[in-house]
């Protein structure tokens, strides 16, 4: 379990490290923004089910995108508009709404009694292992 904010955004980079953000945007720095704004109690699969999620909201954006050219232009059909789109266009851009909007439905897997149990585990072992270097 991640409990830092760095290790946390550690975590998110490399979730989402296959997917495209928007060219101005340095990864590390996005993740260590938006995972100030996640709960504390989140596993490494609720931090890909965010990812999932920021996923889906891209593609939205995008459907929506298409369907409005359409109806701007009264003579084109969805095909023509995305047969008309380069595949740079086509291709889903995450930005840092799409994952704070996805972390706002998050239901974290971690109770806080979980994670309050984990924190006395760590403290224990590190008390532990720091007592044997004596």
């Amino acid at each position: 379990l991640s409990t830092t904010v760095s290790e946390r955004a550690q975590v998110l980079v490399a979730v989402l490290r296959k997917f495209r953000l928007p060219t101005t945007t340095n990864l590390l720095d996005m993740a260590q923004r938006v995972v100030t704004q996640f709960p504390p109690n989140l596993s490494g699969a609720d931090f890909s089910a965010i990812a999932s999620a920021a996923m889906m909201n891209s593609l939205q954006r995008l459907s929506t995108e298409a369907e409005e050219e359409v109806i701007s232009s009264v003579t084109s059909s969805l095909d023509t508009v995305l047969d008309s789109w380069s595949d740079d266009r086509l291709t889903p851009v995450v930005t840092e709404d799409d994952l704070l909007v996805a972390a706002k439905d998050i239901v974290p897997s971690i109770t806080q009694r979980d994670l309050d149990r984990y924190e006395k585990l760590r403290m224990e072992f590190n008390g532990t292992k720091q007592g044997q270097g004596s």
